[in-house]
């Protein structure tokens, strides 16, 4: 996917940044407008979008699976 500099204007709901044992750091939004979660990997040049979902649950389970493959 491709890396944006800031996250879209849309994404103006609570959002939490989340950092794993192995140090990645990952950013959940929230659109309030489509009631729709977004996962974000945080990059030096930006954000990379990895997946949305109608719940961030099945994110942080995206999560999980992410760290299980490195």
């Amino acid at each position: 996917m491709a890396v944006v500099i800031k996250l879209p204007a849309t994404e103006t709901g609570a959002g939490v940044t989340y950092i794993t044992k192995s140090g990645k750091e990952y950013r959940i939004s929230q659109n309030p407008t489509t009631a729709k979660h977004t996962l974000w990997a945080v990059l030096p040049e930006g954000y990379e979008k990895i997946t949305t979902a109608a719940s961030p649950l099945p994110l942080y389970e995206k999560i999980e699976s992410l760290e299980k493959q490195r």
